[in-house]
């Protein structure tokens, strides 16, 4: 199992960058992807043996659903979408219900959630326990989990404050979107994969981790202007920000440029759950142009990350090359979300 998954990232790290790798925003071929989901069944195997051996059979079968339904679909850090779902009552994820939505599971998700969690710990024990990472790696995992639940509670507590221009200011959208998404999705991999390469240069790192949170604020606001401008389609699920009064990039940036009076309104309607309400605040997103501040805000950043990249020394052709994907993933995505506005 470690000799696949080291496999798997030796030829990461090592296969040369095409165009043909990157016109489709993918690094990835249809083939390394089934090479990769070869290893789940021995991932699902070694999990169900904790149970097993511990001569709890219900649990196995529970166990096994819960695995089935939410990791090949996402990662095992599913535990922070699974509490974010119940969290904001979100009746599906990617186009399927939830999994706290799932007949049967209900409350029982958040010791779900929990698990998936441990998966993660006892995957790294058993795989890269005895070598001389192991410790980075569980570091690693700790860190960035302790930020990601601040990150949520930051989201919850924002969501919960009373409607205000000072709730509304885009440095808390930019403290939700490093802490929420930043670290999580971004910045954890980086770190496990330079951890993995025997990186020690500590300003490179700190570097290409801050470009990571770049990546995560606008990442959040792409899926923020989602919410409200994409599709069933798109998000395979209905927007909800706006009656949940979530402190998004979208209110932020309406806060900053709308007039008095369109402000005025959308204090007394952000954040109520009558359909009246949530297209009144939709009709002043439209008479400010938000998609097109938006189309903006997505290229002024879209470049400095450009430029971060840029501005790496030394020979890390690769490690730019990497970095430089998850770029055209971001501007692949935008080029998705605006075809309808």
């Amino acid at each position: 199992m470690l000799g696949t998954l080291t496999t798997f990232v030796s030829k990461i790290v090592t296969t040369p960058i095409s165009f043909s790798t990157l016109k489709n925003g993918e690094s990835f071929t249809p083939e390394d992807e089934t090479e990769f989901r070869k290893v789940f069944p021995k991932v699902r195997q070694d999990l169900a043996a904790v149970c097993e051996n511990c001569g709890f059979i219900e649990s196995t079968e529970w166990f096994g659903k819960v695995l089935d339904y939410n990791v090949p679909h996402g990662k095992l850090q599913t535990c922070s979408l699974i509490a974010d779902d119940m969290m904001d009552s979100s009746p599906l994820r990617r186009g399927r219900p939830s999994w706290f939505t799932v007949d049967g599971v209900g409350m029982n998700a958040i010791n779900d959630a929990f698990y998936l969690e441990s998966c993660a710990y006892h995957l790294l024990k058993k795989y890269f326990g005895g070598t001389g990472f192991y410790t980075k790696l569980v570091d690693a995992f700790h860190d960035i989990t302790l930020k990601t639940v601040i990150g949520q509670n930051l989201d919850v507590l924002t969501t919960q404050k009373k409607i205000s221009e000072e709730r509304f200011q885009m440095t808390n959208f930019s403290k939700i979107a490093k802490y929420k998404t930043g670290y999580y999705t971004f910045v954890l991999p980086i770190r496990l994969g330079a951890i993995l390469a025997g990186l020690v240069d500590g300003k490179l790192l700190n570097h290409i981790e801050n470009v990571g949170l770049q990546l995560g604020e606008i990442f959040q606001a792409q899926d923020d202007f989602l919410d409200v401008y994409g599709t069933m389609t798109q998000t395979g699920k209905r927007g909800t920000d706006i009656a949940e009064g979530k402190c998004t990039w979208l209110i932020c940036k309406a806060m900053e440029i709308a007039n008095p009076e369109q402000r005025e309104i959308l204090m007394n309607t952000y954040g109520k759950k009558d359909e009246e309400s949530v297209q009144i605040v939709r009709t002043i997103f439209d008479e400010i142009s938000l998609p097109y501040h938006f189309h903006q805000y997505h290229d002024e950043v879209m470049h400095k990350i450009g430029a971060n990249i840029a501005a790496i020394s030394g020979d890390h052709t690769q490690l730019k090359a990497m970095l430089n994907i998850l770029v055209k993933k971001m501007e692949i995505v935008k080029s998705l979300i605006l075809v309808n506005v």
